[in-house]
């Protein structure tokens, strides 16, 4: 990606764009199964994820599946690596298809919970 993009820059958001999201409303085919182990879907691998925190600094990822790690992925690696370095994670992200692939920005309005593991956001994207 970097040799045809320029490299990531620090600080920014890396969204992967699998095109999962036309599975949406669909269960059985956007989560792949039931629940773990069953469920199939694209996502980053852990050893991206920790290059791009490490010789990147990045400040999050972003998906349009389910979850930043691959369904199959019952650990939950990706996640609590991410979250343990205080990235920000989006998933279920719509639209990907619909940015350019560098210099948009991302405006991210979340609800703080308290307890919670996660919870919704809303996600416009600025495209110069």
């Amino acid at each position: 990606w970097e040799s045809g993009h320029g490299p990531v820059l620090q600080g920014c958001l890396v969204l992967l764009r699998t095109g999962w999201q036309a599975k949406w409303g669909r269960p059985q085919n956007y989560l792949g199964g039931a629940r773990a182990p069953q469920l199939h879907f694209p996502g980053f691998g852990l050893d991206a994820v920790q290059m791009l925190l490490e010789g990147r600094n990045i400040a999050g990822l972003g998906v349009d599946t389910a979850g930043v790690e691959p369904g199959a992925d019952t650990g939950l690696s990706v996640s609590e690596y991410a979250l343990g370095n205080r990235l920000i994670v989006l998933e279920n992200m719509t639209n990907l298809d619909l940015l350019p692939p560098t210099g948009a920005l991302l405006v991210v309005g979340l609800l703080r919970l308290d307890g919670g593991s996660g919870g919704p956001a809303a996600v416009t994207a600025l495209v110069p």
